[in-house]
């Protein structure tokens, strides 16, 4: 690569042509090795595996002449298309609720009735029984009201379960 503007040799002192020379020496070594390097960086991805540059396309609306003008207020979204924020989309993995495990199940031994003298011991047979149970539950009792005819008045009565309480 040549200086960027020339002096005549008229005008050129000694000092200045030894600048000159060494100025233009520099910038051809520079360039020497950019190359240099560029090479080396190639060789590097060849090595490692790597791709090259990824072909990235910038991002520009596309041209729609069909019904919008520009300036118009329809416009304002022209290239772009929503997302359908509704629904997850194939990206997107719904995961599965698992039921919950049971806690430390209760154990209860329950024996034959009757076993016969000289009846040998085997093992066990387990059989498993889940049951819910709901902590909070509410009963209404809907106790009748009568009027006799001398004017008593007689209500129903709660279970024995419940007046025990």
């Amino acid at each position: 690569m040549p200086f960027p503007f020339d002096i005549p040799d008229n005008e050129k002192s000694e000092l200045i042509s030894k600048i000159l020379k060494y100025t233009t020496r520099t910038q051809e070594e520079n360039a020497q090795l950019k190359e240099r390097v560029n090479i080396l960086e190639q060789e590097i991805h060849r090595l490692k595996g790597l791709n090259g540059k990824p072909d990235i396309k910038p991002n520009t609306p596309k041209n729609d002449d069909s019904s919008s003008k520009p300036g118009d207020d329809n416009d304002a979204g022209a290239g772009h298309q929503k997302r359908d924020t509704g629904k997850p989309d194939e990206r997107t993995k719904k995961k599965r609720k698992k039921p919950p495990k049971p806690s430390n199940p209760i154990r209860k031994r329950v024996a034959p009735v009757n076993i016969p003298e000289g009846s040998e011991y085997k093992g066990l047979n387990l059989y498993g029984v889940q049951e819910i149970t709901f902590t909070v539950s509410l009963i209404q009792y809907e106790l009748e009201h009568w009027v006799t005819p001398d004017g008593d008045s007689i209500y129903g009565r709660l279970p024995e379960s419940v007046q025990s309480l």
